[in-house]
Protein backbone atom coordinates (compact mmCIF):
# COMPACT_ATOMS: atom_id res chain seq x y z
CA UNK A 1 0.00 0.00 0.00
CA UNK A 2 1.38 3.48 -1.11
CA UNK A 3 0.89 5.36 2.08
CA UNK A 4 0.54 9.42 1.61
CA UNK A 5 0.04 10.92 4.78
CA UNK A 6 1.90 9.33 8.00
CA UNK A 7 0.77 9.09 11.54
CA UNK A 8 3.04 11.97 12.16
CA UNK A 9 2.04 14.37 9.39
CA UNK A 10 -1.66 13.75 10.74
CA UNK A 11 -0.38 14.47 14.19
CA UNK A 12 1.75 17.50 14.48
CA UNK A 13 -0.97 19.07 11.86
CA UNK A 14 -3.41 18.73 13.78
CA UNK A 15 -1.82 18.89 17.09
CA UNK A 16 -1.04 22.59 16.10
CA UNK A 17 -4.36 23.60 15.70
CA UNK A 18 -5.51 22.34 18.88
CA UNK A 19 -2.83 23.75 20.55
CA UNK A 20 -3.63 27.01 18.92
CA UNK A 21 -7.31 26.25 20.25
CA UNK A 22 -5.98 25.51 23.86
CA UNK A 23 -4.15 28.96 24.05
CA UNK A 24 -6.97 30.71 22.46
CA UNK A 25 -9.31 29.89 25.07
CA UNK A 26 -6.40 30.28 27.87
CA UNK A 27 -6.03 34.07 26.76
CA UNK A 28 -10.07 34.54 26.32
CA UNK A 29 -10.16 33.50 29.68
CA UNK A 30 -6.95 35.57 31.06
CA UNK A 31 -8.80 39.20 29.38
CA UNK A 32 -12.21 38.00 31.13
CA UNK A 33 -9.88 37.56 34.38
CA UNK A 34 -11.44 34.14 34.75
CA UNK A 35 -7.55 33.22 35.30
CA UNK A 36 -7.54 33.94 39.29
CA UNK A 37 -6.48 31.77 42.21
CA UNK A 38 -6.69 34.84 44.66
CA UNK A 39 -9.73 33.26 47.30
CA UNK A 40 -11.49 36.96 47.20
CA UNK A 41 -12.09 36.74 43.55
CA UNK A 42 -12.85 33.28 42.44
CA UNK A 43 -17.08 33.26 42.01
CA UNK A 44 -19.09 31.28 40.59
CA UNK A 45 -18.29 32.91 36.78
CA UNK A 46 -14.59 31.55 37.48
CA UNK A 47 -15.88 28.36 38.49
CA UNK A 48 -18.20 27.89 35.02
CA UNK A 49 -15.41 29.13 33.42
CA UNK A 50 -13.06 26.55 34.30
CA UNK A 51 -16.29 24.06 33.34
CA UNK A 52 -16.71 25.62 30.13
CA UNK A 53 -12.68 25.44 28.82
CA UNK A 54 -12.88 21.48 29.72
CA UNK A 55 -15.70 20.96 27.89
CA UNK A 56 -14.49 23.24 25.20
CA UNK A 57 -11.22 21.38 25.28
CA UNK A 58 -12.60 17.98 25.47
CA UNK A 59 -14.96 19.04 22.47
CA UNK A 60 -11.72 20.36 20.56
CA UNK A 61 -9.43 17.16 21.18
CA UNK A 62 -12.36 14.73 19.96
CA UNK A 63 -13.52 16.61 16.94
CA UNK A 64 -9.91 17.62 15.81
CA UNK A 65 -8.55 14.02 16.74
CA UNK A 66 -11.68 12.74 14.00
CA UNK A 67 -10.31 15.23 11.53
CA UNK A 68 -6.64 14.11 12.17
CA UNK A 69 -7.64 10.36 11.96
CA UNK A 70 -10.15 11.25 8.79
CA UNK A 71 -6.84 13.02 7.19
CA UNK A 72 -5.07 9.88 7.51
CA UNK A 73 -7.79 7.82 6.17
CA UNK A 74 -8.20 9.66 3.03
CA UNK A 75 -4.38 9.30 2.63
CA UNK A 76 -3.98 6.25 2.72
CA UNK A 77 -6.71 4.63 0.58
CA UNK A 78 -9.26 4.73 3.21
CA UNK A 79 -7.59 2.71 5.94
CA UNK A 80 -6.73 3.42 9.66
CA UNK A 81 -5.18 0.81 11.80
CA UNK A 82 -6.28 1.01 15.96
CA UNK A 83 -2.38 1.72 16.18
CA UNK A 84 -2.74 4.50 13.70
CA UNK A 85 -5.20 6.25 15.66
CA UNK A 86 -3.59 6.23 18.90
CA UNK A 87 0.01 7.12 17.64
CA UNK A 88 -1.92 10.22 16.17
CA UNK A 89 -3.65 11.14 19.04
CA UNK A 90 -0.28 10.33 20.56
CA UNK A 91 1.42 13.37 18.52
CA UNK A 92 -1.29 15.55 18.95
CA UNK A 93 -1.83 15.36 22.49
CA UNK A 94 2.51 15.52 22.36
CA UNK A 95 2.41 19.07 20.05
CA UNK A 96 -0.82 20.31 22.03
CA UNK A 97 1.17 20.32 25.22
CA UNK A 98 4.06 21.86 24.04
CA UNK A 99 1.87 24.57 22.68
CA UNK A 100 0.46 24.44 26.48
CA UNK A 101 3.90 24.38 27.77
CA UNK A 102 4.54 27.54 25.99
CA UNK A 103 1.16 29.39 27.26
CA UNK A 104 2.27 28.27 30.70
CA UNK A 105 5.46 30.18 30.70
CA UNK A 106 4.41 33.39 29.05
CA UNK A 107 1.34 33.25 31.56
CA UNK A 108 3.97 32.93 34.61
CA UNK A 109 6.54 34.55 33.78
CA UNK A 110 4.93 37.81 31.56
CA UNK A 111 1.59 37.95 32.37
CA UNK A 112 1.34 37.06 35.85
CA UNK A 113 5.14 37.06 37.09
CA UNK A 114 4.09 36.86 41.09
CA UNK A 115 0.93 34.67 40.98
CA UNK A 116 2.81 31.34 42.68
CA UNK A 117 4.51 33.97 45.06
CA UNK A 118 0.85 35.59 46.02
CA UNK A 119 -0.55 32.36 46.59
CA UNK A 120 1.90 31.16 49.17
CA UNK A 121 1.32 34.65 50.59
CA UNK A 122 -2.30 34.08 50.79
CA UNK A 123 -1.84 30.06 52.44
CA UNK A 124 -0.03 31.31 54.81
CA UNK A 125 -1.33 34.57 55.69
CA UNK A 126 -4.67 32.17 56.30
CA UNK A 127 -3.05 29.47 58.41
CA UNK A 128 -2.21 32.21 60.77
CA UNK A 129 1.65 32.00 60.38
CA UNK A 130 3.82 35.81 61.41
CA UNK A 131 6.42 34.83 59.83
CA UNK A 132 8.38 35.71 56.55
CA UNK A 133 8.14 34.03 53.69
CA UNK A 134 11.63 32.52 52.40
CA UNK A 135 12.70 34.14 48.80
CA UNK A 136 12.38 30.38 47.48
CA UNK A 137 8.79 30.54 48.08
CA UNK A 138 8.20 34.12 46.23
CA UNK A 139 10.32 32.89 42.83
CA UNK A 140 7.92 30.85 40.42
CA UNK A 141 10.34 28.54 38.50
CA UNK A 142 9.56 25.53 40.44
CA UNK A 143 5.86 25.96 40.15
CA UNK A 144 6.20 27.24 36.72
CA UNK A 145 8.67 24.29 35.40
CA UNK A 146 6.12 21.63 37.73
CA UNK A 147 3.05 23.59 35.49
CA UNK A 148 5.31 22.85 31.77
CA UNK A 149 5.79 19.38 32.41
CA UNK A 150 2.35 18.46 33.74
CA UNK A 151 1.04 20.81 30.16
CA UNK A 152 3.16 18.15 28.11
CA UNK A 153 2.62 14.85 29.91
CA UNK A 154 -1.12 16.13 30.60
CA UNK A 155 -1.44 16.56 26.94
CA UNK A 156 -0.18 13.19 25.83
CA UNK A 157 -1.96 11.38 28.33
CA UNK A 158 -5.30 13.21 27.30
CA UNK A 159 -4.37 12.17 23.40
CA UNK A 160 -3.45 8.67 23.93
CA UNK A 161 -7.10 8.59 25.31
CA UNK A 162 -8.32 10.35 22.92
CA UNK A 163 -6.81 7.76 20.41
CA UNK A 164 -7.77 4.67 22.16
CA UNK A 165 -11.26 5.80 22.16
CA UNK A 166 -11.27 7.19 18.22
CA UNK A 167 -9.01 3.99 17.04
CA UNK A 168 -11.64 2.21 18.93
CA UNK A 169 -14.52 3.53 16.48
CA UNK A 170 -12.79 4.11 13.25
CA UNK A 171 -10.41 1.80 12.53
CA UNK A 172 -11.02 -0.32 9.87
CA UNK A 173 -8.10 -2.42 8.74
CA UNK A 174 -9.42 -5.59 9.19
Amino acid sequence: MDQNVSTLKAGIRHGVFLGLFFILINFIGYQLGFLTINPEEIGSSTISWGIAQWVLNAIAFFGLGYVANTFYKNGNSGLLSFGNAVAIGAFMGLIAGLFSACWALVYFNILEPNMFGDIMENALEDAGSEEEIPDWVKGNSLATGFTVISSIFGNLIAGVIVGLILGAIMQNDN
